[in-house]
């Protein structure tokens, strides 16, 4: 895979095979540009830069370490993604 210069990976999947994917994806395309359309935050939290949309605009972009620290919309969706999860669950601390 280390020799594609465009991979998509679409579908939802269950959690055991998500983890498995994101590993793979770390692995195999640490020296690549990733974009990644997140419906779960955490498999985002450690990436480079966050681009939130919102109605196909723009709202915030940045490190997701600041835009959780600046309590914008990257927050709230964090923090909406977050309840229900047990402490502890794997992540960027949002304090």
């Amino acid at each position: 895979m280390a020799n594609l210069d465009v991979f998509f990976l679409l579908g939802s999947v269950d959690n055991q095979t998500d983890a498995l994917m994101q590993r793979l994806i770390r692995d195999e395309f640490r020296d690549h540009t990733v974009i990644s359309i997140a419906h779960r935050l955490e498999t985002i939290a450690d990436f480079d830069r966050v681009v939130v949309l919102d109605q196909g605009c723009v709202v915030e972009n940045g490190p997701p370490e600041e835009l959780l620290a600046v309590g914008g919309r990257f927050k709230e969706l964090w923090d909406v993604s977050r309840r229900g999860q047990p402490r502890g669950a794997e992540g960027v601390s949002s304090s």
